[in-house]
């Protein structure tokens, strides 16, 4: 889908649907432990949160495990993604572009 949106535009239209549906419920989900994200914008670190998650793994699907780093197992990546995610959802203060 990700591959043929960019010549197609109907399958960019449902591809970009779902994914909006799908980032909806990653949000939902985070949001429901709203209490322990430490970020001073939950929703957004939630919605951001995906969109790293979501790229990272398109990336990899996509193109390969080596194509943006030296290639590792799928636990090794799943373990850096889930400290990536965490961390930023643990942020004390936003990123911004000054940082």
């Amino acid at each position: 889908m990700l591959l043929l949106s960019g010549a197609h535009p109907e399958v960019l239209r449902r591809g970009r649907s779902h994914v909006h549906a799908l980032a909806d419920t990653f949000t939902a989900l985070l949001l429901g432990i709203r209490d322990q994200i430490t970020h001073p914008d939950p929703e957004t670190a939630a919605r951001q949160c995906f969109a790293t998650v979501f790229s990272a793994c398109v990336v990899r699907t996509a193109h390969g495990a080596d194509f943006a780093t030296e290639a590792v197992d799928h636990d090794t990546f799943t373990a850096h993604l889930a400290l990536t995610a965490g961390r930023s959802l643990l942020a004390t203060r936003p990123a911004t572009h000054l940082e």
